[in-house]
């Protein structure tokens, strides 16, 4: 299993390291939850999963799946990357594409 090392904002400024349970593949971005006294993550894969990750527990539970989109812009030279926002809470994610011209929220 890779390990995946996540920098915790405001409450350590330590790193942070997590082995990746093999259900969730390649990530592509995280974004942190809160959780009492856990580490709670949603995670979006390389392609295209959309899951939440306790580590503590091992639990992984896939929320959504997006298309992976294969747009290639002329004008733009540099590769089009994924990534995910979501608030603290969870509630709902958005999933970009950086130099795409597409996305969507869930």
């Amino acid at each position: 299993m890779p390990a995946v090392e996540v920098f915790v904002p405001a409450e350590s400024l330590a790193p942070v390291e997590f082995v990746v349970p093999d259900g969730i593949g390649p990530i592509a971005d995280v974004a942190g939850l809160k959780a009492e006294n856990t580490p709670v993550w949603l995670v979006l894969s390389r392609d295209g999963v959309l899951s939440r990750w306790n580590p503590d527990s091992a639990e992984v539970v896939a929320l959504a799946s997006v298309p992976v989109v294969a747009e290639v812009r002329k004008r733009v030279p540099k590769k089009i990357r994924r990534r995910l926002h979501a608030p603290r809470c969870g509630r709902f994610a958005a999933i970009v594409d950086d130099y795409g011209s597409s996305g969507s929220c869930h």
